[in-house]
């Protein structure tokens, strides 16, 4: 029992380990994070189950784990066990009362965050505690991570990405003005990533850096050949300022041809009123009665309504 408490000066704790092992059996979990060791306690008693909570918290501590960025190629899903124990000792910490992430020096928060990386399908629960308390450092790591994925056109999942992009409204704000300055460089980015970029910057970006970001999604919008890329930016842009992006797409509408408006339009309408997983309307944005009207406008002259033909229903784009 006492040999768990104690991280080994090299190597593994084979006894911490086994019973880790343990635990994540026993937890039922769809996640790597476990909170809580009462299944160690009902198994082999509350000592037992209290030197693995402290030699797990131990273990996070003295140990730093392998992020996707790092692993070698072919390598990128693939988890080490020991980080896997380590996300365990950060959770176990995490759980035993607030002000824990407050506690934290620079480097143990970084390699907290990096922890963070390495979950099944969103963030711990700590996370977002952990981006609050120590934002610079959460985001270095998340924005990192982020950046080499997005610097890899043939990534089947951009895990850390999409963790983000479906996150509290805390971590996409600090990842946000990152993400922001990479498409200000003219970043060429695969249209997977790319929405959920434009989904994160809509989701973290306010004041300043939100209006700098319609200004260059609208001029994206103007330019971009790819309608299916134009109307992602649109439809970011929207998602911040519905006034001046209904105003750009009218004007845009007036020259084009009508298969275009009509493929225009579509895809704008699904990406910022349809489904979740393209809405960028992420938030409660007001709209003005005025830019109301034109949206309706915009509608019926793409779908009139039943018994009216398409001319007597036409919106005036000019």
């Amino acid at each position: 029992i006492a040999r768990m408490k104690v991280p080994p000066t090299s190597g593994l704790n084979s006894d911490l380990y086994k019973v880790w092992s343990l635990l994540n059996d026993a937890s039922g979990h769809s996640r790597h994070a476990i909170e809580s060791v009462a299944p160690l306690e009902r198994m082999l008693g509350g000592d037992v189950a209290e030197a693995a909570r402290l030699g797990l918290m131990a273990h996070w501590r003295n140990s730093a784990p392998r992020r996707r960025s790092q692993a070698g190629a072919g390598d990128q899903n693939t988890v080490l066990l020991t980080d896997l124990m380590g996300l365990v000792g950060v959770s176990l910490e995490a759980a035993c009362g607030d002000g824990w992430a407050n506690q934290l020096s620079s480097h143990e928060a970084t390699v907290a965050a990096s922890y963070a990386t390495l979950e099944l399908n969103e963030f711990p629960n700590w996370l977002t505690v952990l981006a609050i308390a120590k934002p610079e450092e959460v985001g270095q790591v998340l924005l990192g991570e982020i950046l080499y994925e997005i610097s890899q056109p043939n990534l089947e999942f951009r895990d850390t990405l999409n963790k983000v992009s479906y996150s509290e409204d805390g971590v996409p704000a600090i990842i946000a003005p990152g993400l922001l300055a990479e498409l200000e460089t003219g970043s060429q980015m695969p249209i997977g990533a790319l929405s959920k970029v434009l989904r994160i910057l809509v989701r973290g970006l306010a004041g300043e850096t939100a209006a700098i970001f319609v200004g260059l999604g609208l001029e994206r919008f103007e330019t971009e050949a790819d309608v299916v890329v134009a109307v992602h930016y649109l439809a970011a842009a929207f998602g911040l300022n519905p006034k001046v992006a209904t105003e750009c797409v009218i004007a845009k509408l007036g020259r084009l041809g009508a298969d275009e408006q009509c493929a225009t339009l579509d895809r704008f309408f699904s990406m910022a009123f349809g489904d979740s997983s393209l809405n960028y309307t992420l938030r409660k944005v007001e709209i003005d009665a005025e830019t109301l009207e034109k949206l309706v406008g915009l509608s019926s002259a793409r779908y009139p309504p039943r018994g009216l033909d398409s001319e007597s229903s036409r919106y005036r784009w000019e």
